[in-house]
């Protein structure tokens, strides 16, 4: 073997080791805790690409839909009018676990009358008592879930 040179087969290695900690890495930032902020993360662009998520079940997938830019604007003004509050937000279980409200660098989940970044532990979130981003959410997402489902969410708004 030449000095300074590695084999292949240690440089193919060190490629995977690298690979294998930058998706570690990923997915530890993922799943952290976000720093707590006294601003909650939004969207630099109102009518920008909105993807909806109703978290309900376990084992399968969960359905999903996009926002036309109309409802991304009506979704950022709803957000825009509701107070910031640090919190614990709650977490759900079984059957119906809220809303996730996704975008270009920002995860937002709506469930039980908070609205906080995706992630665990006390954070800066906003607090909707009358659950009016949730009702929204679910009338955005009518023409994509079935009855069950809506019956599901329906059945803890008040």
């Amino acid at each position: 073997m030449v000095r300074g040179r590695r084999s292949p087969g240690i440089r193919n290695g060190l490629i995977i080791l690298v690979a294998v900690l930058a998706c570690l890495l990923a997915a530890c930032q993922g799943a952290a805790s976000p720093a707590l902020s006294t601003q909650p993360a939004r969207s630099t662009s109102p009518a920008g690409f909105v993807s909806v998520v109703l978290g309900i079940y376990s084992g399968r997938a969960d359905p999903g839909w996009t926002l036309s830019a109309d409802q991304a604007s009506t979704l950022d003004a709803m957000l825009a009018a509701l107070p910031l509050q640090v919190t614990t937000p709650p977490v759900g279980g079984l059957g119906y676990h809220g809303f996730i409200i996704q975008r270009a660098g920002s995860t937002l989940v709506a469930y039980l009358g908070s609205i906080a970044p995706a992630g665990e532990g006390s954070r800066a979130g906003q607090m909707d008592p009358a659950r009016s981003v949730e009702r929204f959410l679910l009338g955005t997402g009518r023409a994509h879930l079935d009855a069950v489902e809506i019956a599901a969410v329906e059945a803890v708004l008040p």
